[in-house]
């Protein structure tokens, strides 16, 4: 049995500010100026309030690799408190982006829902 929480919103920001100014540098040539480790530390200010994430695991074929792999993550809500109002764009162009790994795979997807 996987024992497993959400991921805590410090490290959702930092999944967000790999993936995102990456893709906007090789799609519109933007290379971001922000400080992310600046970013990261106030994220960490956020904390989680309620979890009621589950742990999921499915298989896919993989035809690249000729065979079935396994896909893991968490699915369900969590609700985080604290000073986000600056992370709301970045979490408004993530919801298009997606987080973490496999994101290609329809995976890290999620959705902004007011409180």
């Amino acid at each position: 049995r996987v024992c497993v929480e959400a991921p805590p919103f410090a490290a959702l920001v930092q999944n967000l500010l790999i993936r995102i100014p990456m893709l906007s540098a090789i799609h519109c040539g933007e290379v971001w100026q922000e400080d992310f480790k600046a970013l990261v530390a106030r994220a960490g200010e956020v904390e989680t309030v309620t979890d009621e994430t589950t742990w999921v695991s499915f298989r896919r074929y993989s035809s690249f690799r000729k065979k079935s792999e396994t896909l893991e993550g968490v699915v369900g809500q969590v609700e985080y408190v604290g000073p986000v109002e600056e992370f709301l764009p970045l979490l408004h162009i993530g919801q298009l982006t997606h987080a973490g790994k496999r994101a290609v795979f329809g995976l890290g997807r999620y959705r902004l829902q007011e409180a």
